[in-house]
Order: structure tokens, then C-alpha cells, then sequence
């Protein structure tokens, strides 16, 4: 019987280990909408992630910061699914990293990167007269659309202009030189929404932003 069981180790020793998957996680989109420090403030990044030992503990983190802790994976090796937030920038736009390491084998690490934009439009000169060209600067239009400007007054979209066809690069961004209104405004406090609806919506689903311009009289 002992002879049996030594051999028995033996050969079991001998049979070839199989290798650790290298975890991996499915590409982030290029560039995330950045619109106040508060909860919610910013778009939120989505992870999906496999291959990690199963059943371990992972820690999440954004930059440098660990986010979320001590994260269970399930039997297969893939996280739970989830989000973290973009991180915050008041202007302008960055790169950040998200990292996913096993807490009990930091080899088992992998990290992507994206970007963060601030979701801003700009009207320069600041003061014009209503037929006056001025520019139209924005970014954080990220969807494969059409960039729109609703003029809104009492509630309701008095007309709409398509900015640009598609705004440019990963962040959405543009800079177009139009008239301020394309038409003779009645004088008061009109609302000017950018989105990437056609038709104008309260509250559209997608990026969006609003700004108040007063009509006075000459």
C-alpha cells in the first residue's frame, strides 16, 4: 500500500500545472463627460473584467486612489458588474487610470487608461449684439451626432440650429464662428441648450448644457 501511494504522488507531481489567465478588462470608452465635483458629477466609468483567480479579493482603484476595496470575484474569474466615477476636472481635460489588482497576488494586475473632459461650451465675445458672429467653443459632446443649439424662451424652443455635424476628437470638442441668435430675439432672458438632440427636450438623455443670455433693447 505505501508503495502505491508513493508512486500515486509521484506521478502526480510530474503532471503539467496549468497557468494563471491573465486578467483583463474590456476597453473604457475614449473620453468621459466631467460636470461637477459633487456625487454624480461625473459620467460613470463601466467595468467589465475577467480573467483573475477565482474567488479572490481585488482592489479597484482610479489613479492612484483605491476606490473600492477588498471586491469578491465570482467562480468564473470575472468581476461583478459595476462602475466607478470619472474623476472631476474643472477645465480642460486629463488622462486617468483605472487599475484592478488581487490583493493576494499583485501580479495579477491590469490597467486601462481614458480621458476626462470638462463638459463646457464658451460664447466669445461675451457681450454682442443678437446678429453679431461670435464663437461657439465647446467639448464633451461625445456622441457620434450632430452638435444642436436650442433657443428656449418661455419654456418652450423657439428654433434649432445644428452647431456642427460632428463634434471632433475623443472629448466631443468644437469651435465654430455663428451668429449669436439667427434670428431678430424678442428682448428678455432666453436659455440657450446645447445637446445632440434634434428636437428639443427639458431634460435630454446624453450631454447637455445651458447657459442665459438677456436681450436688451439697443
Amino acid at each position: 500500500m505505501l508503495a502505491r501511494l508513493t508512486l500515486a504522488a509521484a506521478t502526480a507531481s510530474m503532471l503539467p500545472t496549468t497557468a494563471a489567465a491573465e486578467p483583463t478588462l474590456e476597453p473604457l470608452r475614449p473620453c468621459y463627460d466631467s460636470v461637477s465635483p459633487d456625487p454624480g458629477g461625473t459620467e460613470a466609468v463601466e467595468l467589465v473584467g475577467s480573467g483573475f483567480t477565482p474567488g479572490a479579493l481585488v482592489d479597484i482603484f482610479r489613479d492612484e486612489e483605491i476606490l473600492y476595496p477588498r471586491v469578491p470575484v465570482d467562480a468564473a474569474g470575472a468581476l461583478p458588474a459595476g462602475s466607478l466615477p470619472a474623476p472631476y476636472v474643472a477645465r480642460g481635460r486629463r488622462s486617468f487610470t483605472v487599475t484592478v489588482t488581487e490583493q493576494a497576488n499583485p501580479a495579477q494586475t491590469v490597467t486601462m487608461e481614458s480621458l476626462v473632459t470638462a463638459l463646457d461650451v464658451e460664447v466669445t465675445p461675451r457681450r454682442a449684439t443678437p446678429a453679431t458672429r461670435v464663437h461657439f467653443e465647446g467639448a464633451g459632446f461625445t456622441a457620434p451626432r450632430p452638435v444642436y443649439l436650442h433657443y428656449v424662451r418661455a419654456g418652450r424652443a423657439r428654433e434649432t440650429v445644428r452647431i456642427v455635424r460632428r463634434a471632433s476628437g475623443p472629448c466631443g470638442e468644437f469651435d465654430v464662428r455663428r451668429r449669436q441668435f439667427p434670428f431678430l430675439p424678442a428682448v428678455g432672458r432666453w436659455q440657450l441648450q446645447f445637446d445632440q438632440r434634434k428636437r428639443w427636450r427639458r431634460e435630454p438623455a446624453g450631454a447637455f448644457l445651458r447657459m442665459r443670455i438677456d436681450v436688451q433693447r439697443g
